[in-house]
């Protein structure tokens, strides 16, 4: 049996999303290692292990929290401890492509996988 992996989240910098389809959305965020804390018919929250803010998501066209209409296309940060298990990992549950690689930036190295509502997320890892 194949063991299941999780990926290693340290935190997050989160912000307020629109989804068009909220069972898509917790999918490829399950696939991220991510359950809910709290979820409505037209919300999901999550929050991470290490604290910070929360994350969540509304279905349209439900105004964000600070009234705002839909917003898309918002960038995520996600810390990790191990990038290339999690770059592999993704690859596996088809959450990026089988060419997506590893940048290396100043101070960390990272690479973007995108939600189905088009949202990008940035995996990084900081450098020692």
């Amino acid at each position: 049996m194949k063991e299941q992996r999780k990926l290693k989240i340290k935190k997050i910098v989160s912000t307020w999303l629109h989804s068009s389809d909220l069972v898509q959305t917790k999918d490829f965020l399950k696939k991220l290692g991510l359950k809910p804390m709290a979820e409505t018919e037209k919300s999901l929250i999550y929050s991470y292990p290490e604290g910070g803010p929360n994350t969540a998501y509304y279905l349209y066209p439900e105004p964000l929290n600070d009234g705002a209409p839909q917003r898309k296309g918002g960038v995520l940060t996600i810390e990790v401890d191990d990038i290339a298990s999690v770059l592999q990992k993704c690859k596996e549950e088809h959450l990026c492509s089988a060419e997506t690689d590893i940048y290396a930036q100043e101070n960390f190295v990272s690479f973007l996988i995108e939600d189905p509502d088009g949202n990008l997320f940035e995996i990084i890892q900081h450098k020692e």
